[in-house]
C-alpha cells in the first residue's frame, strides 16, 4: 500500500489517502497531463528533493488543452479587445487545406500592416478555426479604433481572393472570448499546423504580470518518463505530498510542523 496526502484533502477531511500500489500505474490519482514528462530537482527553498510534472501542453491534450484555452481566456479579457474579426478562406482557390492555410497565414501580417498604417495603433491576438472542410479561417481579438467592415474587407480580398470578413464591436457581457477558444479545446487535432494561436507584440501588454511560484530548483534531472513511474522509482511506498498542482515531494523530507507533515 503506498500512501498520497494533499493540503486540500487534508482540510476537508483530516485524513490521508490510502492508494493501492497498482493504481499508480493507472495515473488516475494523479490526474493532469496523461502524456507529462518529469523533472527531479532539489529545492532550495524548502531544502526538499521534488518531483515536478511537465505538462505537454499540447492544444489537443484532453488536460492541457482546457488548462491552457482557460488561462489563454483569463489573459485575453484582461488585454480589453474591442473588436471582433472573422477573415474567411475561399476554398475553391486552394488545392487543400494545406495550400490554404500556408497562403493566408503569409498574407495576413501584409493585411495587419494595411490595417495598421490606417488606424496606427492594431494589436490582436488570432486564433484559428478549421471547419467541417478541413479548410482554416481565422478569429481575430483586436484592440483598435473603428475601422468599417467595407475597408477591411477589401483589404482581405484584395490579398485572398476572399471578401467576407466579419467585424463586430465586442460589448461587456459578450462571450467572444470564450466563443474563440472553445475551438482550441474542441480541436484534438489539426492535420497541417499545431500553431493554433498567435499575437502581435505588443497586444498583452495590457495585462498585468503574473508572478509564477519559484521553488529555486537546482540539480535539475529531465526524464521521459511519467512524474507517476518516477516517483514509484524513487520513493517506492513512502508516503507522498502533494505541495502543488504539478509538485510531490516526500512526506517526511517536509520540515517539522508542516500541516502535510502530521498524520491521522
Amino acid at each position: 500500500m503506498a500512501y498520497l496526502t494533499t493540503a486540500s484533502s487534508r482540510a476537508s477531511s483530516g485524513k490521508t489517502h490510502l492508494i493501492p500500489r497498482e493504481s499508480w500505474r493507472t495515473r488516475e490519482w494523479m490526474g493532469g497531463c496523461p502524456s507529462a514528462q518529469s523533472l527531479i530537482a532539489y529545492s532550495q527553498l524548502m531544502q526538499i528533493d521534488l518531483v515536478l510534472m511537465l505538462p505537454c501542453r499540447r492544444w489537443g491534450c484532453p488536460h492541457c488543452g482546457i488548462v491552457r484555452a482557460s488561462d489563454l481566456s483569463r489573459r485575453i479579457v484582461e488585454a480589453k479587445p474591442n473588436k471582433f474579426i472573422t477573415l474567411t478562406v475561399a476554398n475553391s482557390l486552394f488545392e487543400s487545406p494545406r495550400h490554404a492555410y500556408d497562403e493566408t497565414r503569409r498574407r495576413l501580417p501584409k493585411w495587419s500592416a494595411m490595417v495598421r498604417k490606417k488606424l496606427g495603433n492594431f494589436e490582436y491576438v488570432r486564433i484559428l478555426e478549421v471547419t467541417r472542410l478541413g479548410y482554416p479561417h481565422y478569429h481575430l481579438l483586436a484592440r483598435c479604433k473603428y475601422i468599417s467592415q467595407d475597408t477591411i474587407s477589401k483589404m482581405w480580398d484584395g490579398l485572398t481572393g476572399a471578401p467576407l470578413v466579419d467585424i463586430r464591436q465586442i460589448r461587456p457581457g459578450q462571450n467572444s472570448v470564450n466563443y474563440c477558444c472553445k475551438y482550441l479545446r474542441k480541436q484534438a487535432y489539426c492535420a497541417f499546423t499545431s500553431r493554433r494561436v498567435s499575437w502581435t507584440r505588443h497586444f498583452f501588454d495590457a495585462s498585468p504580470k503574473v508572478k509564477r511560484d519559484d521553488w529555486k530548483l537546482v540539480q535539475k534531472e529531465h526524464r521521459l518518463a511519467h512524474p507517476t513511474d518516477v516517483i514509484v522509482e524513487q520513493w517506492g511506498r513512502d508516503l507522498i505530498s502533494k505541495l502543488g498542482p504539478y509538485c510531490y515531494c516526500r512526506t517526511n523530507d517536509l520540515p517539522i510542523g508542516h500541516p502535510l507533515r502530521a498524520l491521522p
